[in-house]
């Protein structure tokens, strides 16, 4: 069981460096500098769904990357990944209850869907993104 935190915090650390690396600088700022109750969600939203395809495109690099982290990476990977970016943002990006979509938890559930709806686009090629 030790082994497996290890592993996780590791996950979560590099996933969290791809977070910093592949989020514009101007697409992050010009998310921060609205109001909590003002943001749509910046990697999930009510119309997610319907625009899978377009998230895809738009976070085609932080996708590409996370991939070659972990073909498949688990949701609480992703969401201590969050919280730390959160936490170098001064815990201005994700709202503090989890179950608010603009919460890790709900944030986090996007980038896996986006991950899925990749694979399912083309499943001999993970790194094909449209």
């Amino acid at each position: 069981m030790q082994f497996e935190k290890v592993a996780s915090q590791g996950r979560a650390m590099t996933i969290y460096w791809a977070f910093c690396e592949h989020v514009p600088a101007d697409k992050l700022n010009k998310y921060k500098s609205k109001p909590m109750d003002e943001r749509t969600g910046m990697f999930w939203h009510s119309g997610l769904t319907e625009h899978l395809d377009e998230a895809c495109v738009e976070w085609k690099q932080l996708l590409k990357e996370i991939i070659s982290i972990n073909v498949e990476p688990k949701k609480t990977d992703v969401e201590k990944a969050m919280a730390r970016w959160d936490s170098a943002h001064n815990g201005f990006l994700f709202h503090a209850d989890n179950e608010h979509e603009l919460g890790k938890r709900w944030q986090s559930q996007g980038i896996k869907n986006m991950i899925s709806h990749i694979a399912l686009k083309n499943e001999t090629n993970l790194f094909y993104v449209f």
